[in-house]
């Protein structure tokens, strides 16, 4: 029969940032277990956009911001448009996804092809319980797509007692007052150059951060052994990702959704197939969101819309020294990041009205990332390839999106 489907959109997820990626702390253990000892491991997985909207559009469309066109945030998906879940559910799949707030709203049209969409709130400590109540009144049948989704690592910087004072030293506290619960509002000004946040600021906010990761490993840990224990993971696949990652500091910039540096770009991709097929595997040829909703469609035996941008990762995870020959993309509003192999290329568009400088925003970067991963060297003057070429062949290819609508 055909498998389960269950689908975590962890917001706001750095890459760098899971233990069971290599970060030095503990910040998730059962994911460790679930997914780099019984499952499979993408060390280069890139968001299509570094904010909410545009980047959840992407994984349920296979489509890149240009093409899909939700670029604002008065945008909404197309009704035209055919999402994974309405392909799953032509499928006859049952369809259901229990999700937080904010962009994940109705409202945005994310919810297009679900039989049942629950937009709880309260993070996950809300939202499971009910996950788990739909499924223990199930039958059974029809297969299931199901789609989780949590804010609880997204600012402010709030994790819950006991984990709260995990990764906190017993000296480590902001020095700027208004940075004792770390949020938007402040990073925003420090974004601008209004506020000046010192490194005793960053380590404070990455131990809370850090900590809130840990926060939703533990309660994803206490959903599956619940549903494990009543046989509701058999004959599933689970696959976990984030949307977009999160800057502190790093050229400047502090959140989200500023700029296409890999603080931002860089999240997480894991799956765990059923009967743990492919387990222990890592993948560490770069690969994008977009490529999720086909490599599900693959795996399940369904042909993939011909209007979908990704690439079905069956290939790589079957044969992870497979090279996966093409270019993938990240955008933010008119700024365009292109991956090409171990090069990455940014070019910054956007007028920005909060006048921060080229050496924090230059207009064109190149950056080596096998050797650079951190792009502190923009190589632009000394570039392994033409640059000129290279920046034309990203503006040719963004103008056929935008025409492509």
């Amino acid at each position: 029969s055909a498998p389960n489907v269950i689908l975590i959109s962890l917001d706001t997820l750095r890459g760098d940032s899971l233990s069971c990626l290599g970060y030095p702390r503990g910040t998730t253990p059962w994911m460790r277990t679930f997914f780099e000892t019984e499952g499979v491991r993408f060390s280069n997985a890139e968001a299509p956009s570094t904010w909410t909207l545009p980047s959840h559009t992407s994984l349920f469309l296979s489509q890149y911001p240009d093409r899909h066109g939700v670029t604002r945030d008065f945008h909404s998906v197309p009704m035209a448009a055919e999402t994974l879940a309405e392909h799953l559910a032509g499928h006859g799949y049952e369809t259901a996804a229990f999700v937080d707030r904010g962009f994940l709203h109705h409202h945005y049209g994310l919810n297009q092809g679900y039989e049942t969409y629950q937009q709880k709130g309260g993070g996950f400590r809300q939202i499971l319980p009910s996950a788990l109540e739909f499924l223990e009144k199930r039958e059974g049948t029809p297969p299931l797509f199901l789609f989780l989704h949590t804010f609880d690592i997204h600012d402010p910087y709030a994790p819950p007692n006991p984990f709260r004072e995990r990764f906190l030293l017993e000296n480590m506290v902001p020095t700027t007052p208004e940075f004792a619960l770390p949020h938007f509002d402040v990073m925003r000004e420090a974004n601008r150059g209004n506020l000046e946040l010192t490194r005793e600021d960053i380590d404070y906010a990455r131990a809370l951060y850090d900590a809130q990761i840990l926060y939703v490993d533990h309660e994803l840990s206490q959903f599956f052994q619940s549903i494990e224990k009543k046989k509701l993971l058999e004959n599933t696949l689970v696959i976990l990702i984030s949307d977009h990652g999160e800057g502190f500091g790093e050229h400047g910039f502090w959140a989200h959704g500023w700029t296409l540096y890999e603080e931002m770009t860089h999240v997480p991709m894991l799956m765990r197939f059923p009967d743990r097929s492919f387990q222990g595997t890592l993948v560490e040829e770069r690969v994008n969101l977009v490529d999720v909703a086909p490599t599900l469609m693959d795996y399940l035996g369904y042909a993939i819309p011909e209007n979908w941008q990704g690439q079905s990762l069956m290939p790589v995870i079957r044969d992870p020294e497979l090279k996966l020959d093409r270019s993938t993309y990240s955008q933010l509003y008119d700024n365009n990041a292109m991956y090409q192999g171990y090069l990455k290329l940014i070019e910054q568009k956007r007028p920005n009205p909060s006048k921060l400088n080229e050496e924090r925003m230059p207009p064109r970067a190149i950056f080596n990332l096998d050797l650079d991963p951190y792009e502190e060297k923009n190589l632009i003057d000394d570039a392994p390839v033409d640059a000129s070429n290279e920046f034309e062949r990203l503006e040719q290819t963004v103008e056929v999106m935008k025409r492509q609508r």
